[in-house]
Formats: structure tokens, sequence, C-alpha cells
């Protein structure tokens, strides 16, 4: 079994990148700092979270359907799936959870957070249920959030996916898999678009509206779905559309669509209600494209880059935590120049890499061992 594509990793820590300067610019206003501003900063890390979902999907969905295909009775082991993805998810997830709630909060490097007021400490009680039980979406919109655990709102979205999508390709027999990808593709696509039209939202009552919008719209299961059929179309597609798959298998294809997607987040474009939902087709095509044409860019696989796609998942994580600790060293003032912020978002990266490097190196690989011997 292929154990690694080309170009993910690569891509996985591109996307973390994203994420973590785009935040840096949120962050940074709770210091006094006025925000850069331009489209990438306000839209190009939803992009990235969304390229996520795609990659979990297509990497989840190939992993399970080649198990399902070198078993005689067409089935798959959700208990050994479902450790896996603990031991990987987990262990940092807590560790996060118990530094914010117990330890960072009351450090006074820390207390005069916002969040970490009188009045945030009283509500930090009653968020903490829901972040221990996986809750981090419902949990801020009932409380609001919490510092340094913002950005787990995605890994509530792909424990939603881990948990029920594999069910399905457990149940469904192969040659009904790609029927199933596209319904649930089909299916939450077309409600996450309603839920973005007033004339279908209006008459909803206002929490209704935004349980339903929550659902639908930020729980971007099309995303997987996507990436899931890009999966199949990669391990079955040339028994069923040899045409398709060898159009979207050249090389050329990967090349324009690498160069289409990288200007697209740069200038940050959006496309009004249906952002999320293209990217996550011109997402899905390129990782087609890019795993079957066999293409490797050098940028994407030297050893730099496939070790940060290693530790992406501690970046993604860590980044609130090191650009505050950035913040309160530096100091910088309200007003700083352009190369100045330049040099704080920089900064933040590097800061945010050490840290991703301690907890990959001294604490998650200890789990990582486990995960490889099931």
């Amino acid at each position: 079994m292929q154990k690694r594509f080309n170009n993910l990793d690569g891509l996985r820590f591109i996307a973390a990148l994203v994420v973590v300067i785009c935040h840096f610019e949120i962050i940074k206003t709770y210091f006094g700092i006025p925000k850069t501003g331009g489209r990438f900063y306000s839209n190009s890390a939803q992009v990235a979270v969304t390229f996520f979902f795609v990659l979990s999907g297509f990497l989840i969905t190939w992993l399970l359907l080649k198990e399902k295909l070198a078993d005689p009775a067409d089935r798959i082991s959700l208990s050994r799936f479902y450790k896996r993805r603990i031991l990987r998810i987990w262990p940092l997830y807590y560790l996060l959870v118990i530094l914010t709630f117990f330890v960072l909060r009351h450090q006074p490097f820390f207390q005069d957070l916002p969040a970490h007021t009188a009045a945030g400490s009283h509500l930090a009680e009653k968020r903490l249920p829901g972040y221990i039980f996986f809750l981090p979406n419902y949990t801020e919109y009932r409380f609001g959030a919490q510092p340094f655990l913002g950005q787990t709102w995605s890994l509530a979205v792909e424990e939603f996916f881990y948990l029920f999508f594999p069910l399905g390709l457990y149940l469904i027999r192969m040659k009904y898999i790609v029927k199933y990808l596209l319904i649930l593709a089909i299916l939450f696509m077309g409600l996450s678009l309603a839920m973005r039209i007033p004339e279908i939202t209006s008459a909803m009552p206002g929490r209704l509206r935004s349980i339903l919008y929550v659902f639908f719209d930020k729980y971007r299961i099309y995303s997987f779905a996507l990436g899931g059929l890009a999966a199949w179309l990669l391990l079955s597609g040339k028994s069923y559309y040899p045409k398709l798959t060898g159009l979207l298998s050249r090389k050329a294809l990967a090349v324009l669509l690498a160069i289409m997607l990288s200007g697209l987040t740069l200038i940050g474009l959006t496309f009004s209600i249906a952002t999320q939902q293209l990217y996550s087709v011109f997402f899905a095509l390129f990782i087609f494209s890019a795993t079957a044409s066999g293409i490797r860019f050098f940028l994407l696989n030297n050893p730099v880059m496939l070790y940060l796609g290693k530790i992406s998942y501690g970046i993604y994580m860590l980044h609130p935590l090191a650009t505050v600790v950035l913040l309160r060293i530096m100091k910088p003032a309200a007003a700083v120049s352009l190369p100045e912020t330049f040099g704080l978002t920089a900064g933040t990266v590097l800061m945010t890499v050490f840290l991703a490097v301690i907890s990959y190196e001294l604490f998650e690989k200890f789990f990582l061992r486990r995960k490889s011997r099931s």
C-alpha cells in the first residue's frame, strides 16, 4: 500500500501557514495594533481550512477504501480507525485544553487578556464541559470563545466527520460508494447554500437559524465528500470513467490548478455565497490531479517542507498561544510600520514552528508510535 503521497505534506504546511498569518492579524488587535487590511487576511484562512477538510476527506477515504478492497468480506476495521484518529488528534487537543483552563489563565503573563478578566473567568467555568466533550462550536455559540482554543472549531468538524463518515463506508458495498459520496456532496452543498439565502432563513427563529447555519454551513461535509470522491476516482475511476481520469491526470492540469489556486488564495478572492463550495471543488480536482499525475513539486517535497508538514497539526493548534507569547515579549507600539508588521508576522511563524517542534518531538511522537503499531 502506498504510504505517503507526494506534495500533500508540503501543502498541509502551507495551509497551516496561511491560517497562522491571517489569525495573527486578528490576535494583534487585542493588543491595540490595527489590522493591516486586505482580502487575503480576511478571507484566506477560511479557504485554507476548507483545503484541510478536502484533504482529510481524500486521505481518510483512500485509506478506508484500500482496506475495504483488500478485505474478502468488503469490510473495514472501525475500531482500528477510531483508535488511530484518537491517538493523532486527542493528546495535543486535551493538553491544550488543560493548559488553557487550568494553567495559562491563572498566570500573570496572560491574565489581562479580555477573556481572562473576572467575567471571562466566570464564563470559562461554563465553557470547560463543552471543550471536554469536543463541542467547541456549540460552546462558543453559547458562551463565547476561549483564548487559545478558537481554532479548535475545525477539529470539532473533523471529529464529526470521523465519527459518522466511516460508518457509511463500512455498511455500503464498494460498488455503491460513489453514490454515497455524491449524495453527501450534493446534499450538504445544497443545504449550505440554502442557509446563505435570506429569503429562506429570514422566517426562521434566530436560535434555530444560528444552529442550522453552524451545522450546514460551518460543518462543510461537502468538502470531505468531494475529497472522498477524489480518492474513489484515484482508486476505481479508471474502470468507470477512463476518459475523465485520463484528462484529470495530466501534469499540465496539476500545474495550472496549482498556479490558479495559489493566486486566488493570495488575493483572497471570494465567490459570493458559493466561496467554500467552489474552493472545495477546485481543491478536490487539484488533489486528484497532483496525485494521479505523479507530479512532484520540489517546493513541496524537500526535507524541510516534509518535516513542517508532519508538524502542521501542532502549528495549527499552537499558533494562537505562540502569537500571544511573541506579542507579550516584543510589546510592539500601537502604530507599527509595514516592515515592523512583516517582522512581527515572521516572528510569530518562527515562534509557532518552535512550539510545534517541541510538541511533536517531546509529546506527539509518543502517541504516534502507538498509532503506527495499530
